[in-house]
């Protein structure tokens, strides 16, 4: 009757750590995905805000400004480094942590370690698999930048025209408005 109670006492142990991965896993992409959407919310903010700004400043100021530092400021490199070192230090934590469960693992039992190991053997392949995907849907994002960018260029070297054609303004803004906003969905 006691061996019966301790394997069932293991299997449940098993249960939870299972349970206690899986949710683990959901949250991380929960709080990846929650704050790559905020992110992008407000960048996507700030372009459309600087747009609408540089379509109603006077001239002289938009020359003396130039468009490099408009530019450098609507892409914001800093934070986007920061945003990544973010990523991967939470990539690192989450590799060291699963290292040791897995070292933990294997002194319980044999069985769950080989277990957790095919798991993640599948979990990295279908990684590998979606990681062309992705890359697919950045070169998407990056020709929209170049789009936005491209627009922006218009509105900085047509400010004159734009100023005295509201029907020409309200369609690059709302071009403009249009491709930040695409932008945002794919990133």
């Amino acid at each position: 009757a006691k061996v019966a109670s301790h394997d069932n006492l293991n299997f449940r142990y098993l249960l939870m750590f299972c349970f206690a991965m899986m949710l683990f896993i959901v949250c991380q992409k929960y709080i990846l995905h929650e704050s790559t959407s905020v992110f992008e919310e407000v960048i996507a903010s700030v372009r459309v805000r600087l747009s609408d700004k540089i379509r109603k400043v006077d001239l002289l100021s938009l020359e003396n400004i130039g468009q490099s530092e408009i530019y450098n400021r609507l892409t914001q490199e800093t934070l986007v480094i920061s945003n990544a070192a973010e990523l991967m230090i939470l990539s690192i934590q989450s590799v060291i942590m699963l290292f040791f469960i897995a070292i933990y693992i294997a002194i319980l039992s044999k069985t769950a370690f080989f277990l957790i190991l095919i798991l993640l053997v599948s979990g990295v392949l279908l990684y590998l698999r979606n990681y062309n995907k992705l890359q697919l849907e950045m070169q998407k994002a990056n020709r929209e930048e170049m789009a936005f960018f491209d627009s922006l260029t218009d509105l900085l070297d047509g400010a004159k025209e734009i100023r005295l054609n509201y029907k020409k303004s309200s369609g690059l803004f709302t071009f403009i408005n249009t491709i930040s906003g695409t932008l945002k969905n794919l990133k």
